[in-house]
C-alpha cells in the first residue's frame, strides 16, 4: 500500500514509517510480525517507530509507550467542566459500568452479586455490545471463585442492565456527572484484565473519568495500573485502601484480593473513608487538568529523541 518513491525513501533511511496504535494488543507480537513484512519487502528492520497504548511497549527496539487516552478523553471531553466535588452526604455506596459485554467483567459482577455488594449502587451492564469474546478466554478462574460458569451466563442472559441512557453511555464528549458526584467509590471495569498476555498495563478514559469527577476508585484492570498512575503523578488513596492487588501478576489472585476490598469497604462507613480521601480527589482534579499539554509533550519529545 505505500507508493514506490516512498518506499525507496524508507530504503535509503531519509523517511521513517510511524504506526499510531492506541489498543493494548500484545506488542511483542506485534513486534515480530512488522520484522517479517520488513524482511519480506526487503526494508531496514529500524525503518520505523510503532507507538503503542500498552506499556509493554517500553521494553521494546523501536516501540514507544504513550498514555493516549489520557489526552483522548481530555480532548474529546474538554467542553464539559469539571467542577471541584463536594463533601455532600451521598446517595450510593459504588458506581461501576460496563458498556461491553466481556466474560471477566461478567465474572467481576457475578462474584459482586453474591454478597450484595452492588446493593445501594449505580451499575451497568449492557449485554447488547458484544465483541464476540469467548468463555474460555476470561483470564479469571471460576474454580478458585464461589461461582460457577452457569451463573455468569444466567447473569448475561437476564441482561442489559442499563443504568445510563442507553444511546449515550459511549459518547466521551459528554458523560453522566450524576453517576461519579452521587456515590461515594468508583469501581473502574477497564477495557482488558490482561494486556493480551503482555505483561503491560494499559489506562483508557474509563479511569479518567471519576479522577476527572471528584471520585476515588479501584481499578479492575491489568497488573500496576494504579502503579502507572502514580507514576504520572495521580493519587491513588493509598492511605486508605489496600491497593497490594495491583501488584499482583496472577490474574484470578488479583479479582481475589481487589473484591475483597470492595466488600470490606462495603461494610465500612463510605461516607467516612470518602472524607480521608477528599484532599487527593481535589489534588488528583487539578492533576488532570494540568497534565494535558505535559502528556503530548511527551509523545513529542520521544519521537524527536528517536530521529
Amino acid at each position: 500500500m505505500i507508493p514506490t518513491n516512498t518506499i525507496k525513501k524508507i530504503k535509503d533511511c531519509n523517511i521513517k514509517i510511524l504506526f499510531y496504535y492506541h489498543e493494548a494488543d500484545n506488542a511483542y507480537h506485534i513486534k515480530e510480525r512488522i520484522g517479517f513484512l520488513l524482511e519480506k519487502h526487503k526494508l531496514p528492520q529500524d525503518c520505523y517507530i510503532f507507538i503503542s497504548a500498552n506499556t509493554a511497549a517500553n521494553n521494546i527496539e523501536n516501540f514507544i509507550y504513550y498514555n493516549d487516552h489520557e489526552s483522548f478523553f481530555a480532548n474529546i471531553n474538554r467542553r464539559q467542566h469539571s467542577y471541584l466535588s463536594t463533601r455532600k452526604e451521598k446517595e450510593f455506596d459504588f458506581s461501576m459500568l460496563s458498556r461491553t459485554h466481556k466474560w471477566w467483567r461478567a465474572t467481576c459482577y457475578t462474584d459482586l452479586f453474591n454478597d450484595n455488594i452492588l446493593d445501594n449502587s449505580i451499575w451497568s451492564y449492557n449485554t447488547e455490545c458484544d465483541i464476540g469474546d469467548s468463555f474460555d478466554q476470561n483470564p479469571i478462574d471460576l474454580s478458585v471463585l464461589d461461582i460457577n460458569k452457569t451463573r455468569v451466563q444466567t447473569f448475561v442472559s437476564s441482561g442489559s442492565y442499563l443504568y445510563d441512557n442507553e444511546k449515550k453511555h459511549n459518547n466521551h464528549r459528554w458523560v453522566n456527572e450524576d453517576i461519579y458526584r452521587n456515590s461515594y467509590f468508583h469501581i473502574i471495569l477497564e477495557t482488558h484484565f490482561d494486556a493480551d498476555g503482555s505483561g503491560g498495563a494499559f489506562l483508557t478514559e474509563k479511569t479518567y473519568k471519576p479522577i476527572k469527577f471528584g471520585q476515588p476508585f479501584l481499578i479492575a484492570g491489568t497488573a500496576n495500573s494504579l502503579k502507572l498512575l502514580r507514576s504520572y503523578g495521580y493519587k491513588t488513596f493509598d492511605h486508605v485502601l489496600n491497593n497490594e492487588y495491583d501488584e499482583i501478576e496472577n490474574n484470578t489472585e488479583r479479582w481475589r484480593a481487589l473484591s475483597s476490598e470492595i466488600k470490606r469497604l462495603k461494610k465500612s462507613n463510605l461516607k467516612e473513608f470518602f472524607y480521608e480521601c477528599y484532599p487527593d480527589i481535589i489534588y488528583n482534579q487539578y492533576a488532570f487538568s494540568s497534565r494535558i499539554r505535559e502528556n503530548i509533550q511527551y509523545i513529542v519529545d520521544k519521537l524527536n529523541y528517536r530521529q
